[in-house]
């Protein structure tokens, strides 16, 4: 899923069960380094990720959202690398992002 559609999931959930809320979990952007093939850069990572939970908070059926990993998994390929912290521990542009974001 993509925030770009929330509106069909909404719209679905309601036809489906009615008017619950909706919870975004595992939601994320791999980063370029370290994932060269799926991952975007650090700062279109932060830029995403501002977007996405501003698109999230606008929309109230949604009550939750978690953001997919804190820090990297070392295991590229079968790992996954959209932390806010690189897997050595490198705070990326994202985690500052994500710091500013209080209701």
């Amino acid at each position: 899923m993509i925030l770009g559609n929330i509106g069909d999931l909404t719209k679905e959930v309601t036809r489906l069960y009615g008017r619950k809320p909706i919870w975004i979990t595992e939601y994320g952007y791999q980063t370029r380094p370290p994932d060269r093939h799926f991952g975007v850069a650090w700062k279109t990572q932060a830029k995403y990720l501002a977007q996405s939970f501003a698109i999230a908070r606008k929309n109230p059926r949604i009550q939750m959202m978690i953001w997919f990993l804190v820090k990297d998994e070392a295991r590229i390929g079968n790992g996954w690398q959209s932390g806010l912290y690189t897997a050595k521990g490198r705070r990326k542009p994202s985690w500052q992002v994500f710091r500013r974001m209080r209701k």
